[in-house]
């Protein structure tokens, strides 16, 4: 009887650990930060982290459905990338995470494995302050993480800079890539109307090697590219879920060092 009552005993006192626990539902508009916090908050069973749109990629010109509201008002926190990447209002937010405040930089931020990082104190700075009892957590795995996308700035920026081709025209969203490597934009492809076309294979034409990056290839980029006799680059813009960041980022990188040797 008397073993009865302490196993009776003891499944209350797992109930009500578990009525007791606080879970804390964390939103991120934008995959690369997706990743910035399920690295920093690895290990703590009561956050739940989630991507607003999966399908969305980057936001420019996303407008929010029913469903992206309601998620964005029932989380604990919004974490945005902020630099005027977010269309939306996010006034319906708890509490809102800015990552990139204090960033000088253009709304792709995380292309800069620099400004990653800073992405990524901010954040942590931020979630240990709001959830102190897990803040020793946060905080190693925010260093371990800064630390590998430390090794792998460092070793890229090595790497390519012994490149003697610095120059690229480039889609748009590259401007921090380009920055992080010392690399010139010479020109930026956004819309292409037939002027703008010539405009881009001249601009080629001057160029000692003839380099396009693009995130996605179009008709019309293959075409100026055949006309210009250019290399094309493919790069990843990071924003599509599927990968960790490190691994997508050296795709990218070891894209540069084969295309730009």
């Amino acid at each position: 009887m008397l073993r009865i009552l302490i196993i009776i005993l003891s499944l209350m006192v797992i109930g009500c650990g578990e009525s007791a626990r606080t879970e804390i539902k964390i939103v991120t508009t934008v995959y690369p930060l997706y990743l910035e916090v399920t690295n920093i908050t690895r290990g703590v069973d009561s956050v739940e982290v989630v991507l607003l749109n999966e399908k969305a990629g980057c936001l420019h010109e996303y407008q929010l459905t029913p469903g992206d509201m309601q998620l964005i008002s029932d989380a604990d926190i919004l974490v945005v990338n902020g630099l005027g990447l977010e269309p939306f209002d996010i006034k319906s937010a708890r509490r809102v995470i800015n990552a990139s405040e204090g960033l000088n930089a253009e709304e792709h931020a995380w292309l800069s494995i620099t400004k990653t990082i800073k992405q990524v104190e901010k954040i942590c700075a931020a979630l240990s302050e709001y959830d102190a009892d897990h803040a020793e957590i946060y905080k190693r795995n925010a260093l371990e993480y800064v630390n590998d996308l430390t090794t792998l700035r460092d070793e890229a920026q090595i790497s390519l800079s012994i490149l003697k081709n610095r120059q690229i025209i480039a889609t748009h969203g590259f401007d921090c890539l380009a920055e992080e490597f010392n690399l010139e934009i010479v020109d930026t492809i956004e819309e292409i109307t037939p002027a703008r076309r010539v405009e881009l294979i001249n601009e080629l034409n001057k160029m000692d090697k003839k380099i396009i990056c693009a995130d996605e290839v179009t008709p019309a980029i293959e075409s100026i590219a055949k006309e210009s006799s250019a290399q094309i680059i493919k790069l990843d813009m990071i924003t599509k879920p599927g990968g960790g960041y490190i691994e997508r980022m050296l795709n990218n990188i070891t894209a540069l060092l084969k295309g730009l040797n």
